[in-house]
Order: C-alpha cells, then structure tokens, then sequence
C-alpha cells in the first residue's frame, strides 16, 4: 500500500559552488561556441563550464548545438565541454588536441574570443570510454586551448572519464579548493592557499572541472571523506560537493538500514535494491547551497533569489507520479521546518485557502493538532515566490528574519528577495536548500552519482548566475550497532532479522537491546559501554569502484569521522564524548586516528578518524567502540537516568558542519 504521508526529518548537508553572473558588467556582446557531436544519444546536452564555475548548456538538435557563453569582464572566455545524457546523467568530458609533428597535446578547455562565434570540429564521443575528443586542425588550430590534461591516453582520453573523476590510486594531497575552512561574524571567509581556486577549475587535471568532479583534488577519495590537509587539523574537501544526511535511530520511528542484516531478509538482490530504496525514500536528504562572496566577479554582490533546476533526471518530477508502491515516484519536497519570522513567511505563502494558519511540522493536513501547510516542491520553489505569495496572502510585515532565524535547518535559507543584507536583515550571504529526493521503491534506479543539476540564482546587480554540479556519492544505510556489552555485564546482541511485536512504543520493531523500552543497563561503578557495529554503505560507481574486489552492488565507506554524544531522556542535556572517552578497533587491521578540534575552525569538534578504504560489507566486518561514559562531561550517572546515545559517522567538516552525515541511536540507562 502507497503510504498516504512520505516525508523527512531536516538533514544536514551541503553543496556549494562558485558561480559567474551572466550578466556581468562590462560584457556588451554575446559570445557563443558552435558545436557537432557524433556518437551522443539522441537528447543529449552540451555543457560549457566557465573557469568560475558559471555554466550554459544546449540539446543536441541533430548532432549541433550552440551554446550562449557566460558574459565576463576579461576578452577571452575559458570553458571546459562536456556531455549530459538526456537522464540528466554526466555522459563524460570532452578533450581537445592540437597536434606539434608526431604528438598530439590533449586540453581540457577552449579559450573562446569574447563577442564571437567559435567554431569547433566535429567531437566524436565514445560511450564504451565515457568521452568525447577532436583534433584542431586546419583554420581549427588558431583556436585557443588551455587547461593541460595530466595522464590523458594518445588518443585524448582524459585521465578521469568514465571514473567521475575518482583518481586510480590513493595519494597523499595538501591540495584543496576549499573557499573557506571558517566563516567571521561579519561573513568574510578565510580562504585556503591553492593551485586553483576556481569552482569551474581542474585542480587535478582528469579532464573534469571541481564542481562535476567527484575527487577533483585527484588523491583517490571521494571529496567528502577526503585526505587533502587543511588548518588546525581539519582536512576540507577540495571543492562543494553534493552530499546527503540518513539518521537512523532504535529509538523513535526510524528503522535500522545496513546491508549486513537486509541480506538476509532479501538474499535476491532486486528484492533487497527495492526494500532499500523504500528505507531510504523515508529517511534521505540533501542540500544545495551557494556562498555570495563566489558568486561574481564583481565584489560585495549578495543572492537575491536562489533556485534549482534538475530537468530530466528521473527522481526530480514536478508532480507525484505512479499509482502503485512499484510505480510511485513522489517530486522532491522542500523541508519546511525553522521558527521566527522565516516561519511566518511559509506559514503565509503556503497556508491552504480555508486555513488562517498552519503548522510547517506537519506536511500533511490529516494529522492532530494544527493543521499542515501546503506541501511544497522543490522544483517550484524559490524564495521570491515565497515572500510575494507571503505578501499576498495578507502577511503584515516583511521584517526579514534574523541570522538565528535559519540556522536550525529551513528549507531554504538566507537568500531573501527584495531583502538587503544587514543586521536584522537578510545577509544574501548563502542560500542553503534541504530536500528530499523520493522514488519509494525506485529511489536507488532513479538516484545517481554523477546525476547533474543545476543551482541558479539572482544577484543583488540584477545579474544572474548559474551553475552545473554533480551528485557525488551517498550514504544509502547508516552505522548500526549489533551487540552491547556493559563492563561486568554480559553481552546483548541485536537480531535485525526478527520482528518483536511483543510490546508497543515508537521503536517498531520494539523492544529490542538499545531500544527506548529494553535501554542498556550500565553501572554507574563501572560505566564502560563495548558497542560493535557495522559500518554505513554507499552504492558501488562503475568504473570509479573497477578496483574494489567484487562485483557487490553496496560498498563499506571507509575513512569516515566517528563521534558518540548523549543526549538527556528529558531532551535537554546534550554531551559530545571526547576522544579520550573512546576506543575504536575493526576486524580488519584499520588505523583509527583520533583528530583534535580546534576552536575557531570547521573542526570544532575531536572526531576519530577511520583508517579502512571502501571495501565489500560483510557481517565479520566490524568495527568495535569501547565508551569509558565516565570521561564524558557532566553527565548524572545516578541509578534509573536514561539517555539516548548517538554514534555519527560523517565526512569531513567544512563552514562548521560535516559535509556527509549519518547517525544511527540508541538508550541506555544508569544502574546502581
């Protein structure tokens, strides 16, 4: 049965990027490139991507295409190509030669002469090796290339086609793209020393720029859970990426998602594929964000108005679709959630015609208590058409909302049209969108890495700007712990496999060891907890996995951040644990490396640093936490009080957040 009400709890995940207005002033003429593709699906697109990040893109109308350069101020026009599926998939980069004698040199990028038409030879795009390539011959060889291709094949295959760019090897790399590791008061950011500052830039020279590739700094590490060094200890990825949060918990609402015990309730891989998208449609989030100060070349613009675009790709449907579980497809909805006057403002758009109020918690209108706002599509969405349909709707002041007002997680924040940045105003400084890709039991055949959209938006100068990125990969399951064993006590398993429908309370199955109602006993004497669990997984990428042995359709992430934190049963005492409170080891021999916070920075709290790289999940595979409760801070370990454990597993942190984030709780409780 199609459940009646689908939604998310708000996560915590970003994407940023740089953009290039294409508006900007001082560029009076049109620049375009004339392009010819043999070898392209039919609907396939052309994407131009400046060295900003800005972006253009045309369909392919019988093998042609021109495309509108983003307007700049310099005379040339810089521009990576490459080619998205008419699935709003990335199909791969194209390369560009020129040839000296015998030898061919392969380009990344063409240099397009401001206010004209450049015309390229015909591209010949090779689907089986995920590129597209042609030789500057003839008139053709006057043409401007830049951005040298490092390790490209004789014939101009780029080092990271067919592989979204994850480099072969693992590498060590100080290099990193990073815009900022910290954000002031005042929303100036720190920048990092690098190679290539640009969004739209190859820092490692695969052929893919850092906002479509998945590792652009090149050391063999998704961006998320990347080895690049940072400050103060932190390691920031070497670009924005998309990024997703999946929080699981045994003890409100939220099954438990991990391969090793799924298996075993599915062993056919096609039933195991649909229950785990039907988990992950319920519990998924992501977030686009974008960061003014990057957004121009000309300084001091802020974002009036932000939006996204993802046309084509099969989970971003503008209505819900399907009638059947098997079928349904439901449009990505914003999240709602947030107080102060940013509230009000949703509350006053999208209030239903018979409502003089309605509750942003409630996306549904059938639940007790106030009833629900109208459900809100991201694909529809933007924050001009919340403030006017706000103003319509009678709302009597348009104070714009405080700093404070977002930060517990709105579905889109800070960028308020018509609003100027200031105290007690809009900052324009980012914009931030939570949502919720859905697919119920088609999530995971219509959710991919390498899928390309685009985050556009209006400036404060009336320009705009745009911008194409990748999804990189995501968490499909989360860490979930198996056995609990207190000091002195003996060992409490956990069996996934079996539903306990012997007592009722919000857990469901209920009553398992860690659950709200069975909590795990520890003596207040000897208060040491040995957790072990699983870790979380992520779907393997062809050609970027090639390397990892099996043919399994899920991976172990590796070289995540792990923390554990406690929470009061009265919900209101909060303690992260530190890194001398915990001790972790695997069956696999991995080094687990605890790193220090510091204060100021985006690694704000100490985390433990998992030494393991991807590899098949198997049920011996484990990682095991020995949690001495004592050496975290304040907590009243008097007999009977309970609390509420949460282990995090997260990539690495970046502007005060972790970039990927997934969390699986559990109770316990203080004995005499």
């Amino acid at each position: 049965m199609v459940p009646k009400k689908i939604f998310a709890a708000a996560g915590a995940l970003a994407v940023a990027a740089s953009l290039l207005p294409s508006g900007t002033a001082g560029a009076a003429t049109t620049t375009r490139l004339a392009t010819q593709v043999a070898g392209a699906t039919a609907g396939s697109r052309v994407l131009a991507v400046y060295s900003t990040g800005a972006s253009t893109s045309a369909t392919l109308r019988g093998g042609k295409a021109t495309l509108v350069l983003p307007k700049a101020k310099s005379s040339k026009v810089k521009v990576s190509l490459h080619l998205v599926g008419p699935n709003g998939a990335y199909a791969g980069p194209i390369s560009l030669g020129k040839k000296s004698g015998k030898k061919t040199t392969w380009n990344g990028a063409v240099v397009a002469a401001r206010g004209k038409t450049t015309k390229l030879p015909k591209i010949t795009y090779n689907a089986s090796q995920g590129y597209g390539s042609a030789t500057l011959t003839g008139t053709a060889a006057k043409i401007a290339l830049a951005t040298a291709l490092r390790g490209a094949s004789v014939k101009g295959k780029p080092a990271g086609a067919g592989r979204l760019g994850m480099a072969t090897t693992k590498k060590a790399s100080s290099a990193s793209l990073a815009p900022g590791d910290w954000i002031e008061d005042d929303f100036t950011v720190r920048a990092f020393d690098a190679a290539d500052v640009d969004a739209g830039g190859d820092l490692d020279g695969d052929g893919l720029p850092n906002t479509l590739d998945i590792d652009d700094d090149g050391d063999g590490y998704p961006d998320q859970v990347d080895q690049s060094a940072g400050l103060g200890g932190s390691t920031p990825t070497a670009k924005y990426d998309t990024i997703n949060a999946l929080n699981t918990a045994m003890t409100w609402r939220q099954p438990p998602i991990n391969y090793n015990y799924l298996v075993k309730l599915y062993p056919d891989p096609a039933k195991l594929r649909t229950e785990l998208s039907k988990l992950n449609s319920d519990g998924f989030t992501m977030t686009a964000r974008v960061v003014a100060p990057f957004l121009s070349e000309t300084s001091g613009v802020t974002i009036r108005d932000a939006w996204v675009d993802c046309t084509g790709l099969p989970w971003c449907v503008s209505e819900d679709s399907g009638t059947t579980e098997a079928d349904l497809v439901v449009a990505p909805r914003m999240l709602p959630w947030g107080d102060g006057d940013i509230g009000n403002f949703w509350k006053y758009a999208y209030k239903k015609a018979d409502q003089t109020t309605c509750s942003i918690y409630n996306p549904a209108s059938n639940l007790t208590g106030t009833p629900g706002c109208q459900v809100v599509k991201w694909g529809s969405y933007s924050m001009k058409d919340m403030l006017t349909k706000a103003v319509a709707n009678g709302m009597p002041s348009l104070t714009a909302p405080t700093w404070e007002d977002h930060t517990g997680g709105f579905g889109m924040n800070d960028a308020y049209y018509l609003k100027p940045p200031g105290s007690g105003g809009g900052s324009g400084f980012d914009f931030t969108a939570y949502f919720a890709p859905r697919g119920y039991a088609k999530f995971l055949d219509n959710m991919k890495v390498g899928d390309v959209f685009t985050v556009k938006a209006t400036l404060s100068d009336g320009s705009t700007a745009q911008v194409a990125m990748t999804i990189s990969p995501f968490f499909v399951t989360a860490p979930t712990a198996f056995s609990f064993t207190a000091q002195g006590g003996t060992e409490k398993t956990v069996d996934y496999t079996v539903s306990d429908t012997t007592c009722t309370s919000n857990d469901g199955p209920t009553c398992r060891n860690g659950s709200d109602n069975k909590p795990i006993e520890v003596s207040a004497a000897q208060p040491k907890l040995t957790v072990k669990f699983w870790r979380p997984q992520r779907p393997r990428i062809t050609g970027a996995d090639d390397a990892i042995s099996g043919t399994d359709t899920f991976l172990d992430m590796g070289s995540l951040n792990y923390r554990f934190a406690l929470q009061g049963n009265d919900g209101g005492q909060f303690v992260f644990c530190p890194n001398a409170a915990v001790s972790l080891t695997d069956t696999n021999g991995s080094t687990f490396t605890p790193v220090a916070a510091t204060s100021g920075f985006s690694n704000d709290r100490e985390f433990i640093k998992d030494g393991s790289s991807e590899a098949p999940p198997s049920e011996t595979r484990f990682i095991t936490a020995v949690i001495d409760l004592a050496k975290c801070p304040n907590l009243a370990m008097t007999a009977g009080t309970k609390y509420t454990v949460t282990m995090y597993a997260s990539g690495e942190p970046l502007f005060g957040m972790n970039r990927s984030s997934t969390s699986q709780s559990f109770a316990i409780r203080f004995a005499s």
